[in-house]
């Protein structure tokens, strides 16, 4: 491969990954401006569009720039006061890791390795990303986080256990979905 085009993939890489940024910056902002009446509300909302951005990075983009703005996603809701308890950040950024990693790979080598599937591939990337996404979430919070910073706050760990439960689950099904319908338009734009 010429100089010229491994330069010009770099900058493209770094330009799609730094536009998956930018719409998560967005998400956290509006979230922000959200009123905090009711938590889990915002937290639906913010983590559906959390995870449409990621699937539809991992679809569109692949795993290496979706894996980035995975990562920094918890940091910029810490910032934005949106994540309270900062012993999440590398739990979260992980869980964001797991359903990148797994969406993407039934993108990418699930349409190669099992034709029969087609675009089901995609349906089962989402729905496999979202469980396992969800039980890394709820797992760690549980058995590491929990019991290791929170332990005498029964408030508090009741909280944080609830948070990564099956709103976790909700919001990676409904972001998926969406992501799809989303990759479709994108699938089609590049054809």
């Amino acid at each position: 491969m010429p100089e010229m085009e491994k330069k010009r993939n770099r900058i493209f890489w770094v330009a799609q990954a730094g536009l998956l940024i930018a719409l998560l910056v967005v998400v956290q902002l509006l979230t922000f401006l959200m009123p905090k009446s009711v938590p889990l509300i915002g937290q639906l909302f913010t983590g559906t569009l959390v995870n449409l951005v990621l699937i539809v990075g991992a679809g569109a983009i692949g795993f290496a720039g979706t894996a980035a703005a995975a990562v920094l996603s918890p940091v910029l809701a810490f910032a934005f006061g949106q994540m309270l308890f900062p012993p999440m950040i590398p739990v979260v950024a992980i869980g964001n890791l797991v359903i990148v990693a797994v969406t993407w790979a039934f993108f990418t080598q699930g349409r190669r390795r099992f034709r029969t599937l087609g675009p089901m591939s995609g349906i089962i990337g989402v729905v496999c990303g979202a469980v396992a996404k969800t039980a890394f979430l709820w797992l760690s919070t549980v058995l590491v986080v929990v019991p290791a910073f929170f332990g005498g706050k029964k408030v508090v760990a009741q909280l944080l256990s609830l948070m990564f439960s099956w709103p976790q689950l909700v919001t990676a099904f409904v972001g998926g979905s969406l992501a799809l319908v989303v990759l479709r338009f994108i699938r089609a734009y590049r054809e």
